[in-house]
Parts: C-alpha cells; structure tokens; sequence
C-alpha cells in the first residue's frame, strides 16, 4: 500500500523568481513614510536598473504601484487597496494632513481640523467613517471630512461631483465635529457658552437628478428639515466619527461600494485634500 504523504509546514522549496521580486519591490514601498526612487529599489533590491524598470512598469500596469509623474517616484497602488479592503471589510487611509488654518471661538484662536488619517469599517448593518485630527477638536461645529459614496461600484452611473468632479456617485455625506453645551448643540459654527462634550456626526444626502446641486436630504445632525437624526457618537481623543445606515445607503451586506474621501480643509494641500479612493465589499 502506498504511503500517503505527511502534511509539512516548513517553507516552501518552490519559488518564481519574478514574483519573489514583485513582493519584495512591494515590501519596500510599504515600509517607505515616502515615495521611492528608482535608484533607491535597485540599491535596496541589489538588482540592476533595467530589471526593476521592467518590474516596476508591469506593478505599474497592473495598479499595484503608482508612478509620480512629476518625479519619477513610486508608491503603493490604490489596487493594493482594493484588495484589503474586500479581504477584511475595513480599510485605513493616511497622509501627510493639510495645514489647515486656525479657527476662532469667542476671543480665542484653536488650531484648524488638520486630517492624518481615515478609517472605514462595516459591521454587517452600517458603514462608520473615522478621522484622526492632528490636534484635539476646538470648540466650534465643522465639517471635517467631504463623503462620497457609488454603492453601485459603477462610475458609469450616478452623478459627477467634487472638485475636481468625478462620476458615478449616488450620495453625498459628511463627517461633522459637534459641540454640546448645556442647553443645546451645534455642528456648525458655535455658540458662547461653556462647552459640555463633544461628539461627530454625520449627513447624507442622496442625488437626485443629473447635476450634484439637486439632491435631497437623507440624514441630518440635528434631524432637522424632518429629516432622520444622525447617530451621535463622542468624540475620544482626536478621533471623529460618522456612522451611516446600510438602509439609509441602500445597500446590503456583500456588496461592493466605491468611496472618494475628501479633508475639507485641505483643498490647498498637493492632492486637493482627497484621499486615495477606496473599494469596500460590505460584512
């Protein structure tokens, strides 16, 4: 009788040179704070320039890596991305925050909501958006982070939006820096009272025609305009947060949806305050 063979854990001996190539060319642009030469890979790889050019043009073609064309530099693909977040349901995104400028509240002068990271986690009935500030929340409502949601995953449909504008969007929100006072709140602007506590909250509009100036509210801080009141969540640290109903998005659990996330101050910044888009498939 033959003798089935005994299951073995040690390291595979079979290898693909190229492909051990690509993941390590990949290793080095993950543990990169920055963009990456084409000098500093070979140096790094201890390959020659030709071959990491090839390497890098087929990552390149492929979304795994980006190629600054202004320098010449590489980075992470928004593919890389794609992938993570459909393996866990959530995806984290950080960059460099804008300076955004101060802000005023009664007599005294607070630094801006300066963005350095963005998460984004579904649970199996809603989506929460998350922004990490660069300093603690002033005393003064905001937006901190412009939404945009294709729940489709179809830019071929839905509405051309943000600046600058792209297609295929069917709901437009915000994660919004909230002020509790004794006897009331605010989500924009302030009031000049003692401050009690802090919380985020979201909106949600939906389009509704064929321009992003016609939609209708879905979901407001307050419940104003009879409108559903968002979930209001305390602000801990310097993290903000917004959470958005499935139902409210008219989505379902397994479904893939596309995301464009915006600083709201950081309009000035290099990439306009927008972060890498992102795919997401629902828990």
């Amino acid at each position: 009788m033959a003798r089935v063979p005994q299951s073995k854990t040690r390291k595979s001996p079979y290898r693909v040179q190229v492909l051990d190539r690509a993941l390590a060319a990949l290793e080095v642009l993950a543990g990169r704070s920055s963009e990456c030469s084409l000098v500093e890979l070979c140096t790094t790889l201890k390959l020659h320039k030709s071959t990491v050019h090839r390497l890098m043009m087929v990552l390149e073609q492929h979304r795994l890596v980006d190629k600054n064309p202004d320098t010449g530099r590489y980075r992470l693909g928004l593919k890389l991305f794609e992938f993570g977040s459909k393996a866990i349901g959530a995806i984290e995104l950080a960059r460099n925050a804008a300076e955004c400028s101060q802000v005023e509240s009664g007599s005294k002068k607070y630094p801006g909501f300066s963005v350095t990271k963005v998460g984004v986690v579904s649970d199996g009935l809603r989506v929460t958006v998350s922004a990490t500030l660069k300093n603690r929340p002033a005393p003064i409502g905001t937006t901190v982070l412009d939404l945009y949601f294709d729940t489709d995953n179809n830019p071929k449909t839905g509405v051309a939006a943000g600046n600058p504008e792209s297609p295929g969007w069917e709901f437009q929100g915000d994660v919004e820096s909230c002020v509790r006072y004794k006897d009331g709140e605010a989500c924009a602007g302030g009031l000049n009272e003692p401050v009690v506590g802090y919380f985020g909250a979201g909106t949600l509009d939906r389009y509704k025609g064929k321009s992003w100036m016609e939609r209708e509210k879905v979901v407001d801080p307050m419940g104003m305009f009879e409108r559903k009141k968002a979930m209001q969540t305390p602000i801990v640290g310097t993290v903000v947060q917004a959470t958005f109903d499935y139902a409210d998005l008219k989505v379902k659990p397994g479904q893939t949806i596309r995301m464009r996330i915006h600083e709201e101050c950081g309009s000035m910044a290099a990439d306009s305050g927008y972060f890498p888009e992102v795919q997401l498939t629902l828990k």
